[in-house]
């Protein structure tokens, strides 16, 4: 594909120093989140490349979560779609944000967020590798990110009500979306009640990207059950979404 040619030529001096700037689909996620515009794309890639050195962001794939804060705020990072794509999904309820705010603090859970997302990175890169073994020809097709379910029923109103929270939440979105705009393609989000539903659609504009797709369900079983479960299996899930007994697949 003469994008992903074009933009791995520009980026020779970055790839000496991570190798990630040398996988072709890992560079064509990334395009596909610029709408395949080489220009746009190496700048933000070069300035994602900046920030994470000032951040010391790329340490955090190889470390573990810290315990204390996976257990007040878990996420199940590891499930896989029926047609093999990463899956991530959280489960509002068994978070109770105000503790979480009040425990560690805006900066802990941003960083946080961030070893989330550069974990899903390094999951994405492996996936799309070993998915194109014997791919002869780049195409947009080829390569994928994750699907990212959160479930928000049960999800309680003063913790909408929080600006604390709403500030957060929208760090970062727009951490994502500067940073990690190649690690997700589908977002599927089960609302509890209208408080919630406007939310997220405060925040639809900030995760608006050209290679994500957002879909937005209300708490009624008949509106999710066949869209999600059609792509995913419960078992691979948070638990709440497909019955009462614990799901024990994959890292929290």
């Amino acid at each position: 594909m003469a994008a992903v040619n074009k933009l791995r030529a520009g980026l020779n001096d970055v790839a000496i120093e991570d190798v990630k700037y040398e996988d072709d689909f890992y560079l064509l996620q990334w395009l596909k989140a610029h709408k395949m515009d080489v220009k746009r794309t190496e700048a933000a890639i070069r300035a994602n490349v900046e920030w994470r050195r000032e951040s010391d962001i790329d340490v955090l794939a190889e470390e573990d979560f810290p315990r204390d804060l996976a257990e007040k705020l878990p996420v199940h990072l590891n499930g896989v779609s029926k047609g093999g794509m990463p899956v991530l999904s959280l489960r509002a309820a068994d978070v109770d944000f105000e503790e979480v705010i009040r425990k560690f603090g805006r900066e802990r859970i941003v960083r946080y967020w961030a070893q989330i997302f550069v974990k899903m990175e390094k999951i994405m890169i492996a996936h799309n590798q070993k998915n194109n073994v014997n791919t002869e020809k780049l195409t947009a097709g080829c390569t994928t990110g994750f699907m990212v379910v959160v479930d928000g029923r049960d999800y309680l109103l003063r913790h909408i009500l929080s600006i604390k929270l709403v500030h957060i939440c929208a760090e970062i979105a727009y951490m994502y979306k500067a940073h990690f705009p190649s690690i997700a393609s589908q977002g599927i989000f089960i609302t509890s009640n209208r408080f919630y539903e406007l939310v997220v659609k405060v925040l639809r504009p900030i995760l608006d990207c050209p290679s994500l797709t957002l879909e937005i369900y209300n708490s009624n079983q008949e509106s999710w059950k066949k869209s999600i479960f059609g792509r995913v299996d419960p078992t691979q899930l948070r638990i709440g979404l497909a019955s009462n007994e614990e799901n024990t697949t994959g890292v929290y």
